[in-house]
């Protein structure tokens, strides 16, 4: 499985750092962010469309962590090619910066799954 091949890589150097910007996580601790990413995935399909490249790297690892599908978007693509992607796929959530939100649920619903895990 992809997601024990990458895990064993990084236990082997659990001190080495990611950083974006202001930002930095250790392997350990994106391990860790996975692990609870992974906890809260219930679907078996889902977007990713973050703008920290660090939340897509832990949104990424917890979607093969939790052996769900995982649909990479980017903001570059723009919301149309976005939204083709969205309705080709049959994407029904999407991991953002912001946690999981669900597609085509109301602004107040959403609350429920922001910052879900990340």
């Amino acid at each position: 499985m992809l997601y024990t091949f990458l895990t064993e890589r990084m236990q082997q150097y659990p001190e080495r750092v990611l950083q974006e910007q202001d930002t930095a996580l250790t392997y350990r601790e994106l391990i860790i962010h996975a692990q609870q990413c992974a906890k809260a995935l219930t679907q078996q399909k889902y977007g990713i469309l973050c703008k920290s490249e660090l939340n897509t790297v832990k949104a990424l690892l917890g979607c093969f962590c939790a052996r769900k599908t995982a649909v990479l978007m980017s903001h570059r693509y723009g919301e149309i090619h976005n939204q083709k992607i969205i309705k080709q796929m049959k994407v029904s959530f999407v991991i953002t910066d912001d946690g999981i939100q669900q597609i085509g649920q109301p602004e107040e619903e959403r609350e429920k799954y922001k910052n879900t895990y990340l």
